[in-house]
């Protein structure tokens, strides 16, 4: 199942590179220890930007971020686009959002946007 994942992934992302003309590198990595081979990869790369899916394997409506997206979040060195996969009406306000937003109309009266999609 690995070997037949890497290889869907590998055929996809060489597909996508031949749209992009170039432009973008791809790899496929497959680790029991995803986040540190991940970062560690990062690092070694001369990469402008990386790219992420928001909101991780688990879909989990209450974090905005899965664990590897919240770890490149916190430790990472390099600039990052991450894509939220999840329309916002799907996605619930975290505990940390809903203080601030909280916060923010009770000493000001204005109302904190979170999530607002980006027109292309």
């Amino acid at each position: 199942l690995v070997d037949l994942n890497r290889t869907e992934s590998e055929t996809y992302l060489a597909q996508v590179e031949t749209r992009i003309k170039g432009r973008v590198n791809s790899h496929v990595i497959v680790s029991d220890d995803l986040i540190g081979d991940l970062s560690n990869f990062v690092s070694r790369q001369e990469a402008d930007l990386v790219v992420f899916s928001a909101h991780g394997s688990s879909g989990n409506r209450n974090r905005r971020y899965g664990s590897v997206v919240t770890s490149f979040i916190a430790y990472g060195s390099k600039p990052l686009l991450i894509v939220q996969d999840l329309p916002p009406h799907k996605i619930n306000m975290s505990e940390a959002e809903l203080a601030a937003q909280k916060a923010l109309s009770v000493n000001t009266g204005a109302r904190m946007v979170v999530n607002a999609p980006i027109a292309a």
